[in-house]
């Protein structure tokens, strides 16, 4: 009985790990690829290492505290920058031809009143993107209700 336990255990065990076992394919274009990891879509991959500094978001600009308000794409997949007064990190998918942006978490520091309400503003209107595109130097993030964030290439 207590056999059947350990093997019925590991066999278990053997079970979760699979979903972390990758293996790297060649793509197209000759760069590797890691399956498992969020495959870049056509923006994606224009986005990756990229840095774009906000020049507005819904209309204004935004209040800084802390040097320009900007968004990175480290990684497939992977967003994140400096918010008016706190960095932030969150993610992206590409379903269908569409661009969404998840919900981003941020750093806690305090700083004047007027950049913390312009970071909460930016940070929920970033977790509503649902369309992106590049035009040139320029980055679009639109919402579903058709509100923009307008970024320039650094």
């Amino acid at each position: 009985m207590t056999r059947q336990l350990l093997l019925a255990g590991l066999a278990s065990l053997s079970l979760l790990a699979l979903p972390g076992c990758t293996r790297t394919t060649q793509t197209p274009s000759g760069t590797d690829e890691t399956a498992g990891s969020p495959a870049p879509g056509t923006l994606g991959a224009a986005l990756l290492g990229s840095r774009w500094v906000v020049l507005s978001a819904d209309g204004r600009e935004l209040a800084a505290a802390r040097g320009e308000v900007d968004i990175h794409f480290p990684e497939p997949g992977r967003i994140a920058g400096q918010g008016p007064c706190n960095r932030y990190m969150g993610s992206y998918d590409e379903p269908d031809g569409e661009f969404r942006v998840g919900q981003a978490a941020s750093t806690m520091m305090a700083c004047e009143e007027e950049a913390m309400n312009d970071e909460q503003a930016f940070l929920a209107l970033l977790g509503e993107v649902e369309r992106a595109w590049i035009d040139g130097d320029r980055l679009q993030l639109v919402t579903g209700d058709g509100r923009q964030i307008y970024a320039e290439r650094r």
